[in-house]
């Protein structure tokens, strides 16, 4: 950029993308299929509270710092950035660079979780955590020690990712999504934004609504012709789990039937699985001549038998349970249970 000259940065948000802007929350997931604009969404954001709140520290990261340099950076400095933008100090590669300084004193810090001994040393008043759904819940957790730098008036934990298995922690740990986040939520502890393609405005024309020729080549042509959990992740923005994880002749068209096509039901029963630093499983199933229909699970870590008792006793109270199966291996579980 020559002396004197002029940028125009242009960005306008759209769906799930837009309501960044309302949330002030300590957990925020932004998820949804490939090619909706989440990066790019939240890498504006975060350049937005830069430029907003004075002296801030961001912390950006993704599973692998090579990850970061081939995807997230490339968004970042080509797009949200610019040849010359003042947060960009230096003449290191972007393969290299480790910091961006804002002239307000806000700053930023790349990073890699396969290299954590220069990253989180400090403290940081936001934890940007892209694709998520390639770390664990430990390690979301673990970040939580590191968010504390109080430059801002809410800290934050907030990461974007395609959907993956069913069970997948980040499904299990983040409620319900949004598509507009309504007011009353606005300030909840943990709150997740359902991004779709017709967020992004390169795939999707919102003066005409349809499709861009990006669009009909990238997400018609090529992710709708995706088979399996793909179709299903990268396509349709669902959590489903990966062919043959579990069981090879699990079909969700056969095997997931609506509410009002389930005959009724003779009688009803509960399985147990104990966990506690890895999910516990509570299912409850429905029996008719010949079939079983799984009508609730719940599925959590760090609960205690207490906690599970009282989940299978609301169970009970509402299905009337025949009997409840554990797993033999454990009596003293077994005892709480037949106890309450």
């Amino acid at each position: 950029m020559s002396a004197g000259e002029q940028v125009v940065h242009e960005y306008t948000p759209y769906g799930a993308a837009r309501q960044l802007w309302n949330c002030r929350t300590s957990e925020l997931l932004l998820e949804g299929p490939a090619g909706t604009g989440k990066t790019r969404a939240l890498l504006e954001y975060i350049n937005y509270l830069c430029e907003t709140w004075p002296g801030i520290r961001v912390l950006m990261l993704r599973q692998t710092r090579e990850s970061m340099t081939e995807s997230v950076l490339v968004t970042w400095e080509e797009e949200v950035l610019w040849f010359g933008h003042d947060a960009v100090h230096g003449t290191a590669k972007r393969n290299n660079r480790q910091n961006y300084h804002y002239p307000n004193g806000s700053h930023i810090v790349v990073g890699g979780l396969d290299k954590p001994e220069t990253t989180f040393s400090t403290q940081y008043d936001v934890i940007a955590v892209f694709e998520a759904r390639e770390i664990g819940g430990d390690t979301w957790e673990w970040l939580a020690r590191a968010n504390r730098n109080f430059k801002m008036p809410w800290q934050m934990r907030v990461a974007d990712t395609n959907p993956a298995g069913e069970f997948h922690w980040l499904n299990t740990h983040f409620p319900p999504g949004f598509r507009e986040v309504p007011e009353e939520h606005r300030t909840d502890k943990r709150i997740r934004l359902l991004s779709r393609h017709q967020d992004n405005p390169v795939y999707w024309d919102h003066d005409t609504d349809e499709w861009r020729t990006p669009g009909l080549v990238y997400v018609e042509g090529t992710l709708m012709n995706l088979t399996g959990s793909r179709r299903a992740n990268m396509y349709e923005g669902r959590w489903a789990s990966e062919e043959g994880a579990i069981y090879e002749e699990f079909d969700a068209s056969v095997h997931i039937v609506d509410e009002k096509d389930v005959p009724e039901i003779k009688w009803y029963f509960g399985s147990y699985d104990k966990g506690l630093r890895h999910p516990g499983c509570l299912q409850i199933w429905g029996v008719n001549d010949d079939r079983m229909y799984r009508v609730r699970e719940v599925y959590r870590t760090e609960q205690n038998m207490d906690w599970w008792a009282e989940q299978v006793l609301d169970a009970h109270g509402e299905y009337g349970l025949q009997a409840l199966v554990c797993d033999p291996s454990e009596p003293e579980y077994i005892k709480v249970f037949n106890d309450r």
